[in-house]
Parts: C-alpha cells; sequence; structure tokens
C-alpha cells in the first residue's frame, strides 16, 4: 500500500500545546489516526515543526488522493508532476492569496506533501 509524508511548519505558535492541537485537527481533517512528530522548528521563532504519515485508499488514484487531502487543509498549492513514478509533489506557501479551510490552520506557513514507497 502507498503511503505518504506530510511536513508542516507552523507560525506564531509559543508553546507545543497549540502546534498539538494543529496537529489534531488536521489529523481530522485528513482521517489520520496520529500525529507521527512534533518538534520546535529553530530556524524561525515561535514555529513548530508537524510530520504526519499515512495511506492512501486502495483501488484510487494517489495523485488525486494527494490533491484532495490537501485541499482540505489549504489552498493554493503548487504541484509537481513526477511523470516517471506517475505521482505528485506538492509544496504550500503561505501568502496573502492564502486560504485556510479552518481558522486554526492559518498558523501553517509552509507545508510539503509526497508519496512514500
Amino acid at each position: 500500500m502507498k503511503q505518504f509524508r506530510l511536513r508542516i511548519i507552523t507560525q506564531n505558535q509559543n508553546k507545543k500545546e497549540k502546534a498539538q492541537e494543529t496537529a489534531d485537527l488536521i489529523c481530522k481533517k485528513i482521517e489520520l489516526v496520529k500525529t507521527v512528530e512534533i518538534e520546535k522548528y529553530d530556524k524561525f521563532e515561535n514555529s513548530y515543526k508537524i510530520e504526519l504519515c499515512g495511506e492512501f485508499v486502495e483501488n484510487e488514484s494517489s495523485i488525486y488522493q494527494s490533491i484532495e487531502l490537501t485541499s482540505r487543509l489549504c489552498s493554493p498549492w503548487i504541484v509537481t508532476f513526477k511523470k516517471d513514478e506517475q505521482e505528485v509533489e506538492l509544496i504550500f506557501n503561505e501568502n496573502q492569496t492564502s486560504k485556510f479551510t479552518e481558522q486554526i490552520l492559518n498558523t501553517i506557513s509552509w507545508a510539503y506533501f509526497c508519496v512514500e514507497n
């Protein structure tokens, strides 16, 4: 079964508990059971790195699922089509045109979604 990894960098979160709340909501929105890792992200003040892993639904396009899952969180995402693997990678960079599906998710400043083999 194909798996995916979602890495998220948050902003404006000065406590791990806030990052945990964000991670819990993300897990709920993309129907994941647990968060893999949450740690302080020292490159930016009041930031955390959230790393999640999950599995795609069998017998459905992982390309479609990648785009659909990430759209549950925020937009727009930059899509890179990897023709040889028939997969996509997605990157989100928060900017003035960004939209978030929930208020708490506006702490996401950057995200990377990829398929793992």
